[in-house]
């Protein structure tokens, strides 16, 4: 400072000093809030409080840096010059190079901020396509198994093998149901199967193990199997033994007697390796399966962190501060990603989403630490770019549009990981499926296709993209694919086909789902795809419909009218006695309206369809009794006894009925015969008694007449005109009274 004017010295450093300290108190007061308010993170605090203490030497340094520039100014200054004018002309560099600090400071902080909630938002988006991705693979996975189990009690020829077996002693019967039983457990996604006696009072048979005893959830939904009339899930429990179990109770029914079949899955093997199945490395992603049991939270699926929790795990509702409980307790809501503490007790990210169906719940979390992790690293080049820019600031206005590129390169990168990192995700996800994902431009190029996809082609997934499928399949199934393909294009719409090919593991069977991809302007650009291998679905199906075939031999046997209806009284089904007695081809009935083409007109349409119309409604018991008169093709009339049974669906939903007829044309009219005899003898009979009341009437009065005229001649004293010694009572003799 210059000795010559002391005053002006001290009016400097009076300056530079209070300058500081507001400085400093600003800082002290507002950085602690600011840092609170960025992030709650123990750890992060304490490296934004590193920050704080680097970033408050780098602004104090560049401000005393900027005073004393400005005090050498002034000691500089030619005698005579006007100080005032050159500060006035130094101010507004000067400010330049403050606030371009406040702002890096505030971008910085801001930077940090956007760092952190985009990670958040980016594993809370993450952990919600896992938690709507596992509830519908759960979803999916518990339906096939229904689908499954619904077939066997279709499957009539097992019940009649069980009978068979039991009554009869065919031990040919026995072998054919128990491999029938082993080949259906083969190809579907149970373990293992047992055979119990109608009543479920005792274990026939097992296919892993010697027959046992029979836990007491499965006595129970046997109990009710049969009144039910579908299959019933048992599960996820433990049994007496402690042993996890998840069952399909089913109903083999018979001519006069029936069976349950008990279809046992391993859950360990299957649903639980599912469920675990994370689309990225993960070091504490986990998906847990819960429901309510009472005021208990209780975990269906074996848990990541710990052993042997299936079934077994039990938390309370009220008491814990768990995700689940939240949730159970109403504090959260389905699909809404929100941060708490686990079943450790461990703070976690999760989203919950419902299982359809009334199957629980499947919550997707993940370690707050680990949601983190990947923010540090950035959190820490966003710090560190920020004191490099304070810092850089000091150097000179010469680096500032150095700065401005180096901040818009940054912001390239950053855009560039962002998208790699959702080009990661997507890729992660579509190869962890085990169906075949892909997707192509207008000309059938591959612009993307999944692991699963190439497995099955047969290259690599270089060696498939940007290739059509000409290059990849035989001419014939190339023009298949392609036929597919541009009827997709050309409709716009999403369409399901199923594609037999050719394919490194030899002929295979595909249900495909294509659908049209557009740009921003709706405009068609190519098309997506999902294929899922159904060869052994497929195989199974066909095996199915012969044994369908060998039911329906069976069904012609049968010596009543059987009828299958379908929602609208269409024929879907008639066995042969029905068709001889109405005297029909099968072919020329299927598909036909029964009630217009079987039934005298008008009473078929205005009085019996409006009574199959309730029995579709549900509004009448499958147990009542209805009769109605059918049209022969020769137009005969025959008067039907009805009993009736419905067709649902996985919603419970009538879509059917199974009517089974009994000709009763010859016992009614025997009845009405016997009917009109009884009523003429009645006739006849009162008639006769009419008859005979008059008669004897008569007859008594002649009596009476003739009896009071011989006791007037008795009077007169002349003699009696009319013997009635039969009638008149002998006078007594004298002397007697």
């Amino acid at each position: 400072m210059s000795t010559n004017d002391p005053a002006g010295t001290h009016r400097f450093a009076l300056r530079a000093a209070l300058f500081y300290a507001l400085l400093g108190g600003v800082w002290i007061v507002f950085s602690d809030q600011a840092a609170e308010w960025l992030t709650s993170d123990p750890k992060l605090l304490v490296f934004i409080s590193m920050f704080k203490g680097l970033a408050f030497v780098a602004v104090t340094a560049l401000v005393l840096w900027v005073l004393l520039l400005r005090g050498e100014g002034r000691q500089a200054a030619p005698a005579g010059e006007n100080v005032e004018g050159m500060d006035s002309r130094a101010r507004f560099p000067r400010l330049l190079m403050l606030l371009p600090g406040l702002l890096i400071l505030v971008l910085t902080a801001a930077g940090v901020s956007h760092v952190l909630r985009q990670q958040e938002n980016e594993g809370m988006a993450e952990l919600r396509a896992i938690a709507d991705l596992k509830a519908r693979q759960l979803t999916d996975w518990l339906r096939e198994r229904e689908e499954d189990a619904r077939f066997i009690a279709g499957t009539r020829h097992l019940g009649e093998d069980y009978q068979h077996w039991q009554t009869r002693k065919d031990a040919a019967s026995g072998e054919r149901l128990r491999r029938d039983l082993r080949e259906f457990v083969k190809y579907t996604g149970f373990h293992s199967a047992q055979v119990l006696d109608a009543r479920a009072t005792q274990m026939i048979w097992d296919s892993e193990k010697p027959p046992g005893a029979i836990p007491a959830p499965v006595h129970a939904a046997a109990a009710r199997v049969w009144s039910e009339g579908k299959p019933i899930r048992v599960g996820p429990y433990r049994d007496a033994d402690d042993r996890l179990h998840l069952d399909y109770v089913v109903a083999l029914p018979a001519a006069s007697s029936g069976a349950v079949a008990v279809l046992h899955i391993d859950l360990s093997e299957t649903l639980f390796r599912l469920l675990q199945t994370w689309p990225r490395a993960s070091g504490s992603g986990e998906v847990v399966w819960f429901r309510r049991d009472g005021e208990e939270i209780l975990f269906l699926n074996e848990l990541r962190h710990r052993t042997d929790t299936a079934v077994r795990l039990r938390l309370s509702v009220r008491e814990t501060q768990a995700l689940a409980a939240q949730f159970l307790r109403g504090e959260v809501k389905l699909g809404q990603a929100v941060r708490g503490v686990d079943y450790r007790n461990t703070p976690v990210f999760g989203v919950i989403q419902a299982v359809p169906g009334g199957d629980g719940f499947v919550l997707a979390k993940v370690d707050e630490a680990e949601l983190y992790t990947d923010a540090y690293q950035e959190v820490a080049w966003v710090l560190l770019a920020g004191l490099l820019a304070l810092l850089a600031l000091g150097v000179g206005f010469h680096l500032a549009r150095q700065r401005r590129e180096l901040a818009i390169t940054e912001g390239v990168r950053h855009s560039q990981e962002e998208r790699l990192r959702a080009l990661r995700l997507l890729a992660s996800i579509a190869d962890s499926s085990a169906e075949a994902i892909f997707a192509k431009d207008l000309e059938g190029r591959y612009l993307l296709i999944n692991r699963e996809a190439a497995r099955i082609i047969g290259k690599t997934v270089e060696e498939a993209l940007n290739r059509d499928d000409t290059a990849l399949f035989l001419p014939a199934q190339a023009e298949m694919l392609r036929a597919n393909d541009h009827r997709v294009i050309a409709e716009d719409r999403v369409n399901t086909y199923e594609e037999t090919f050719i394919t490194a593991q030899g002929e295979r069977t595909f249900l495909a789902t294509k659908g049209p991809l557009h740009d921003d302007q709706g405009r068609v650009i190519g098309l997506f795809g999902v294929s899922r291998d159904i060869t052994e679905r497929r195989q199974v199906e066909l095996a199915l419909q012969r044994e369908r075939d060998r039911n329906q031999r069976y069904l012609d046997t049968v010596q009543t009218i059987m009828v299958v209806f379908d929602s609208e009284g269409r024929v879907t089904m008639i066995n042969r006695k029905g068709c001889d007695l109405l005297g029909y081809a099968e072919a020329e009935l299927l598909g036909r309206n029964w009630f217009e083409t079987c039934l005298p007109q008008p009473e078929g349409l205005e009085q019996v369809y409006p009574v199959f119309r309730r029995i579709m409604a549900g509004e009448l018991d499958t147990t009542q009794y209805f009769e109605n008169v059918v049209l022969c093709r020769d137009g005969r009339q025959r008067l039907i006894a009805w009993r009736n049974a419905y067709f649902s669906d996985d919603a419970g939903n009538i879509i059917g009925t199974l009517s089974s007829g009994e000709d009763i044309s010859e016992r009614k009219a025997a009845e009405d015969m016997l009917r009109r005899q009884t009523e003429e003898l009645k006739n006849r009979n009162a008639e006769l008694e009419r008859f005979n009341r008059a008669t004897v009437g008569r007859e008594l009065d002649m009596i009476e007449l003739k009896r009071r005229i011989n006791a007037l001649s008795r009077e007169l004293g002349r003699e009696v005109p009319y013997s009635q010694t039969m009638f008149d009572t002998p006078a007594a003799p004298e002397g007697e009274s």
